[in-house]
């Protein structure tokens, strides 16, 4: 069994602050928050997601200001939902996403983050061999088609 990158990743940034990952219900790992949620943009960076409306104009505008000093990166800016990267290594744009995204810090245990990533990887191959299932019936089907009509 080998764990997915993008799970390792965010397992050693929650253990790294001190916070706790989830199973999304799309089945990716991800940190979740009071005001959003941190999860895996690609192989090497994460992105926080937070939610604006519950802000006034100015902390948007403050947040915001300090984000792009800090170096992070506008991934998509809506009326409801805002995205920015995140670099892992980056200790400043780490805490700044924790703080904007309100995640609370909560330790798991060692056994605890085992079974997530354990979990995951299950999900993960049993969604790969049911897309692979489908697509062997399919064509099945579409051969069963084709030497019907002959």
């Amino acid at each position: 069994m080998t764990i997915d990158e993008d799970v390792l990743l965010l397992d050693l940034f929650s253990d790294k602050y001190s916070l706790q990952w989830r199973i999304s219900d799309e089945g990716e790992p991800v940190v979740l928050a009071a005001n959003g949620y941190l999860y895996v943009y690609d192989q090497s960076d994460l992105a926080v997601c937070f939610y604006p409306s519950e802000l006034t104009a100015e902390c948007w505008n403050d947040y915001i200001h300090v984000c792009l000093r800090a170096g992070m990166e506008i991934i998509s800016d809506g009326l409801h939902e805002s995205f920015l990267s995140v670099s892992p290594n980056d200790e400043a744009q780490c805490r700044l996403a924790i703080k904007i995204c309100g995640a609370r810090r909560n330790r798991m245990t060692g056994a605890e983050r085992e079974h997530l990533k354990v979990a995951v990887w299950r999900m993960r191959s049993r969604k790969a061999a049911r897309e692979l299932a489908t697509q062997k019936a399919e064509a099945l089907w579409r051969w069963k088609m084709l030497t019907d009509s002959f």
